[in-house]
């Protein structure tokens, strides 16, 4: 990307938002100077990330199979027969077995379905608002990434106030 003001290069890249109005400026160090503008001098990510993580450039050793304590059961075991051995596989196996639930039950982590005994409306009342929740969080981030702002200022309105009837809701009960 090129400088606003210049032909060279951009380096200093600021991004404001007035009333909902996204500005870009994108300047290079001598003109970002010149506007007053901080410049910091580039670093390499691993120096920047040195301070806050342990980095390694070996591969991370890979471990054998893993097998449940309880039963021995392997995670290979489990895919070709699709049952678990015992209670402890699910600690053992937690980190697959996640992501496969996630899948199945589409993206869904919690209890979506129907309950025992009948209908619960006031659980049904809930449930509902919580599917409704997720879907104007994915429509929102749509709106956003796509700068819908106003639509986005809508949905937030919206979310707000069943996040608030949400919270009401479970404070009563």
């Amino acid at each position: 990307m090129k400088c606003d003001r210049c032909d060279r290069p951009a380096t200093v890249h600021e991004v404001t938002i007035i009333d909902g109005l996204k500005a870009d400026l994108h300047l290079c160090e001598e003109c970002a100077r010149g506007a007053g503008m901080p410049v910091v001098a580039a670093k390499p990510v691993q120096t920047v990330l040195s301070g806050h993580f342990i980095i390694s450039t070996k591969p991370a050793a890979r471990s054998g199979p893993r097998v449940c304590a309880g039963c021995g059961l392997a995670f290979a075991d489990f895919r070709q027969a699709g049952v678990l051995g015992c209670p402890e596989c699910y600690e053992a196996f937690e980190a697959q077995l996640e992501g496969l639930i996630l899948r199945t039950h589409a993206g869904a982590s919690g209890h979506v379905g129907k309950h025992p005994g009948g209908t619960d409306e006031a659980l049904d009342r809930q449930v509902t608002r919580q599917l409704r929740i997720r879907r104007l969080l994915q429509d929102l981030d749509h709106a956003v990434g796509a700068e819908q702002f106003e639509r986005a200022a809508r949905l937030r309105d919206e979310l707000r106030s069943l996040e608030a009837e949400s919270r009401s809701t479970t404070s009563d009960a």
